[in-house]
C-alpha cells in the first residue's frame, strides 16, 4: 500500500489491463487497491504454507 500512496502523491495514473485506468485518489480506487492487496497477501501466505507443507513431507 505504501507504493500506491507514493504513486498517488506523484499523480501517477495506474492502468490495470482488466480494470482500466484507476485514479488513485478516488474512494473507489482506494477500495479496489485495498481488496487487491488483501488478495495478494492471502495468496502469498497460502504459497508459503504450501512450501512449508511440502518441506515437511519431504
Amino acid at each position: 500500500m505504501a507504493t500506491i500512496k507514493c504513486l498517488a502523491e506523484r499523480k501517477v495514473e495506474v492502468i490495470v489491463l482488466q480494470l482500466g485506468s484507476l485514479h488513485l485518489d478516488s474512494p473507489a480506487a482506494k477500495l479496489t487497491w485495498a481488496i487487491l492487496a488483501a488478495v495478494a497477501e492471502m495468496e502469498r501466505d497460502s504459497f508459503l504454507d504450501r512450501i512449508q507443507a511440502g518441506l515437511a513431507g519431504a
